[in-house]
């Protein structure tokens, strides 16, 4: 287990150039062709292992994972980090990486309005994300107030409760980015927010998927035809997505840390992180795991 992931490098093999023992560096999870042994397929050589098909993930579908005290991984995976970014922001390039996949992958342009639906980790670094990019307004959909101020905190220029009432998103969309938002991110995954995603979108925009979800959800294709919307979604990031997140990370590694609400030592984690993100979870936003040697 554990796809998020920072360490120091203690050895590296005889033919591998360009990283040292001693080293700190985060992991990209994500492995292709290359990973296993095979020659290298089309979207592979593209850059795109992520959807290769036989991609896999350290901490997911590999026996190896970052909650241990040592994991052997491929050089290829290995991200150096700068020297003033930290192991605890470095393990969270990942999370940030999905959230800079997203955006670069949904046509987003600078100047665009977006809405996010859900303030949850991945939500928080679209919004930040975005605000980088150059949003013109950001509107975020939430619940909870601990999330929502962090969300404003990533520069959400607007959170507005969805429970409020049953038009709360559609109506803050329409008075901020009338006709619509240009790309609407659904970082929820359930009818209710897909569906609002749609109704927020303008004529020509972009709805995005970016929720794995529990269960198949319904759509009406009219609605993207008859105002020829665009429905895209996307899987995790790519080595150019985890280059972009580093820069970030050195950049702005100090508003970006507020993202981290918990450390725990691994030997807790069950209590500590997991039963807490069950019972406690709108208190959170990222609770790291501590491996000691």
């Amino acid at each position: 287990m554990g796809h998020e992931m920072s360490g120091i490098v203690v050895e590296v093999g005889h033919d591998v150039t360009g990283i040292k023992p001693g080293q700190r560096v985060c992991v990209n999870p994500a492995t292709g062709c290359e990973h296993q042994g095979r020659p290298e397929c089309e979207l592979c050589i593209a850059g795109r292992r992520n959807i290769c098909t036989h991609s896999a993930f350290y901490g997911l579908q590999h026996a190896a994972g970052g909650f241990a005290s040592e994991i052997c991984v491929d050089a290829i995976a290995v991200v150096p980090l700068p020297d003033n970014v930290s192991l605890k922001l470095g393990a969270l390039a990942e999370p940030l990486a999905v959230a800079a996949h997203m955006i670069r992958i949904s046509g987003f342009k600078k100047g665009q309005s977006a809405l996010v639906l859900g303030a949850g980790p991945i939500g928080c670094a679209l919004t930040l994300l975005l605000k980088e990019a150059g949003a013109r307004c950001i509107l975020v959909s939430e619940v909870t107030k601990s999330r929502s101020a962090q969300a404003s905190a990533c520069g959400a220029d607007e959170v507005v409760n969805p429970i409020v009432s049953s038009s709360a998103v559609v109506d803050a969309t329409t008075r901020l980015m009338a006709p619509g938002a240009d790309v609407a991110f659904d970082a929820c995954g359930i009818q209710t927010t897909f569906d609002e995603a749609f109704a927020c979108t303008k004529p020509g925009g972009t709805v995005f998927n970016v929720a794995i979800h529990e269960k198949p959800l319904q759509i009406d294709l009219n609605r993207l035809v008859l105002s020829e919307k665009r429905l895209l979604a996307g899987n995790a990031y790519t080595t150019e997505d985890f280059a972009n997140v580093v820069r970030l990370l050195e950049r702005r590694g100090s508003d970006i840390e507020s993202f981290i609400t918990a450390v725990v030592p691994l030997e807790n984690a069950v209590r500590g992180g997991f039963d807490e993100l069950v019972n406690n979870k709108a208190h959170h936003s990222k609770i790291l795991i501590e491996v000691n040697r």
